[in-house]
């Protein structure tokens, strides 16, 4: 995906699917960084959880 002629965005190959609430992302143009694209929600599970998520995928 081209945004403005100046980034291009493409899923980062360490994705794991295991992490659903969780898309890393390769974002290169004038700057270049990984962004997280993190879907919260709120649920009783611990780990099932957005941030018991983000700690697994980040883990």
């Amino acid at each position: 995906m081209t945004l403005n002629d100046s980034y291009q965005i493409e899923l980062h190959p360490l994705y794991n699917q295991e992490f659903r609430y969780i898309i890393p992302l390769i974002v290169t143009g004038e700057e270049e960084f990984i962004l997280l694209a993190v879907w919260s929600q709120n649920t009783k599970k611990q780990f099932n959880s957005y941030i018991g998520q983000i700690y697994l995928a980040l883990k």
